[in-house]
């Protein structure tokens, strides 16, 4: 039989899930947003020349996204100093990832895609390698306010911002192409 207590920590848990399901959804809606708004406003080989190098980023992007992960293990249980100085190595290593990404990129894009290699790839693995590197930190923000009861926060912060981003990532779409949605998910992260 349930007690009224564990019938309270139920309908509270089940409260607090509600809201990280609220920003799961936001977060699904703007990773479903770019590929929709690039097939809304401009061809299916912008598409391509967007999903190719975004792919590519998130695979390469792991160093960042794995330390992000530890980084926020770290700081769950340590105290706040140790955290910090956690968060201030994975601040600290992330520019040295992205120069050897950038070192890499070129050669593995000519590699894979061969004779139809584009330079604007390599503008758009820039861009995209630096909003995933925000998000990785952005992970670690956003999973501590969550592990500390507040995703309620969180999510009205995700859905008062929504609208505008939406409206910022379809008018860079629109007006610039994969170029600029790459750039509005960098301005949307960062």
């Amino acid at each position: 039989r349930l007690t009224f207590q564990q019938t309270v920590f139920f309908l509270q848990l089940f409260h607090y899930g509600k809201w990280m399901g609220v920003n799961q959804t936001i977060q699904i809606i703007f990773d479903g947003a770019d590929r929709f708004l690039l097939g809304l406003f401009s061809t299916t080989s912008a598409v391509a020349l967007y999903a190719i190098p975004l792919q590519m980023t998130q695979k390469l992007a792991m160093i960042p996204v794995a330390m992000a992960q530890i980084v926020f293990n770290r700081s769950v249980t340590s105290e706040k100093m140790q955290s910090d100085r956690y968060l201030r190595d994975l601040v600290a290593v992330a520019p040295f990832c992205a120069m050897i990404f950038l070192c890499a990129c070129r050669p593995l894009f000519e590699l894979w895609l061969g004779q139809h290699f584009d330079g604007k790839i390599l503008t758009l693995a820039a861009l995209l390698f630096i909003a995933v590197t925000f998000t990785s930190l952005n992970f670690i923000t956003a999973s501590i306010l969550e592990s500390s009861g507040r995703a309620r926060q969180l999510a009205r912060y995700d859905l008062t911002a929504m609208i505008p981003l939406l409206i910022i990532m379809a008018a860079f779409t629109y007006h610039f192409g994969a170029t600029g949605r790459a750039t509005a998910f960098l301005l949307k992260e960062a």
